[in-house]
């Protein structure tokens, strides 16, 4: 016997159901308890529904980790049978979900990109979050993005990252000789920045000369100092520097 219907009955009411079709088109109308049979499937199937739109429920308000939750009510739909898919009454909630997760990633794309126009060259991160953030789209994401930009996003990041390298290279403050600590920073985070970008948007980059012309001097101090001091050729000075 089925018994009282719920979410583990399903071996039993597959067992009735399995024995049923077995029988002769003869022997299956004198079962007289097929009703039994069909509500018990019934009954099952609307427990195995509920448990979906209960996970669609679970959603709940958009946020950065709701994409797990959405993938999950997702893929438990999916492997509904279809008379079970019948019973899901929050279906349409599930689909707007999916939308309004969409277009959440998407404005938090246009939000990182924009803000690269008045970001902190020293954040470095800012830069990468909003690349990430804009490669993890879909196309359909992306287009959205492009339109709300109203440009191509790759060349905006493009843009302020050259800006960027523009900022840090204006900072330079090493000339030639020995460099202070803090012009070594400053060289080093110019040149980072510089050389990320490739040689053709280097070049396009205002004061792209002053960079190369510090980076230049100093390699000559490092080579001279080199030559003309053994015993500061084997400090760790030297290799920071050469790094």
């Amino acid at each position: 016997e089925i018994g009282e219907v719920t979410e583990s009955s399903f071996p039993a009411i597959q067992t009735a159901r399995d024995a049923f079709a077995q029988l002769s088109e003869q022997d299956q109308s004198t079962v007289s308890n097929y009703d039994a049979l069909e509500a018990a499937e019934e009954g099952y199937n609307r427990i195995i529904a509920n448990a979906v739109d209960q996970m669609i429920l679970n959603i709940g308000e958009i946020q950065d980790d709701s994409d797990q939750k959405i993938r999950e009510a997702r893929d438990a739909f999916e492997q509904l049978t279809k008379e079970q898919k019948a019973f899901v009454n929050c279906y349409k909630l599930l689909i707007d979900k999916e939308e309004e997760y969409s277009q959440y990633k998407v404005r938090q794309s246009v939000e990182a990109i924009r803000g690269l126009e008045t970001a902190d060259p020293d954040n470095v991160a800012v830069f990468e979050l909003a690349e990430q953030m804009y490669s993890m789209l879909t196309d359909e994401q992306r287009k959205d993005v492009r339109s709300e930009l109203g440009g191509e996003p790759t060349v905006i990041i493009q843009n302020a990252k050259a800006l960027r390298a523009e900022q840090l290279i204006e900072r330079i403050e090493y000339v030639k000789g020995t460099p202070t600590k803090q012009e070594l920073i400053q060289l080093r985070s110019a040149a980072e920045a510089c050389f990320e970008l490739g040689a053709g948007v280097q070049e396009s980059i205002s004061n792209y000369n002053r960079l190369k012309d510090a980076l230049s001097n100093f390699s000559s101090f490092i080579n001279n100092r080199a030559k003309t001091d053994k015993l500061y050729g084997r400090t760790v000075f030297i290799d920071e520097c050469s790094a």
